[in-house]
């Protein structure tokens, strides 16, 4: 997923672990029940809904919509799943602010960029666009497929790809480029 690194590296562990803390580590303390594990090329890793949980309560709103976003189109999980997740985990930290990225999440998104695209629109106070949309004339043929498209208005929003390969700033001599 499309999700800035951290550094430094966090991990949960369990909170009985005898997990010291490490140089580049971060470590969280959490219970952690069986449910919640899985195994993922033989490692143990915490099941997607709380993984997802774990990553928005550290992003802001609009990247925890990058996430999920991701996570959803790539079809690791079901929006339906993760919703019903988070209300069997009511006391989970952090289930307040993905319980709101849901709220603005779509699995149909394609990219990161147009993801962060449809969050500043909504978040100016603009309706939420419909997302991939097919777009065909009077003679029902296709003419194309907007990223955003708002149909009362009949204005499609397309985010140019071709510039967006750099996903987040870094800093270079001092200055922020992208």
């Amino acid at each position: 997923m499309d999700v800035a690194p951290c550094n430094p590296i966090e991990a949960t562990v369990p909170t009985s672990a005898g997990v010291s803390a490490r140089s580049g580590l971060e470590l969280h303390r959490r219970a952690i029940t069986k449910d919640d594990v899985v195994r993922i090329r033989g490692l143990p890793a915490t099941r997607i809904e709380r993984t997802l949980a774990e990553l928005c309560r550290r992003s802001t709103l609009t990247e925890g919509v990058v996430i999920v976003d991701t996570a959803l189109h790539a079809g690791l999980v079901r929006l339906e799943t993760v919703r019903s997740w988070t209300i069997a985990s009511a006391g989970f930290h952090g289930i307040d602010r993905l319980r709101n990225v849901l709220d603005y999440a779509e699995p149909a998104a394609e990219s990161p960029m147009e993801s962060r695209l449809r969050m500043v629109l909504v978040l100016a106070g603009l309706p939420r666009p419909r997302v991939q949309v097919p777009i065909h004339d009077r003679w029902r043929r296709f003419i194309g497929r907007p990223d955003l498209y708002y149909e009362q208005v009949c204005l499609g929003i397309e985010y140019d790809g071709g510039i967006h390969v750099t996903l987040s700033p870094r800093t270079t001599g001092g200055r922020t480029a992208c």
